[in-house]
């Protein structure tokens, strides 16, 4: 899974190398005849006999640390059950400010 951008463009960039070095062969004379030059990489091509056919290199993180006291007062729950009220509640708002100036008027 791609929990964040960096995995996603990580996991992209390990496929596109993976891809890059995949050979196809084909039983078709069709095929095989419309391009030389596949018979000739075949030639140079050698067998991976690596354990793991393109091998996933390590992250390294940054240390975890200690919690700062603006960090340990932040109540992030409620601000984003107020965001998402907030959020919800703009249209009814907005209706009834209007209906107000129009029954003002």
């Amino acid at each position: 899974r791609n929990k964040s951008v960096e995995a996603l463009q990580r996991n992209v960039d390990r496929l596109k190398e993976y891809m890059s070095k995949l050979v196809f062969l084909t039983s078709r004379k069709r095929k095989s005849q419309k391009s030389q030059d596949s018979r000739a990489k075949l030639k140079e091509c050698k067998q991976n006999t690596h354990k793991h056919i393109i091998p996933i290199p390590r992250v390294k993180y940054e240390p975890s640390r200690a919690i700062t006291a603006d960090e340990k007062k932040f109540m992030a729950f409620s601000t984003l059950r107020i965001a998402r009220a907030e959020k919800r509640l703009v249209g009814p708002r907005q209706k009834a400010k209007a209906s107000k100036k129009d029954a003002d008027s």
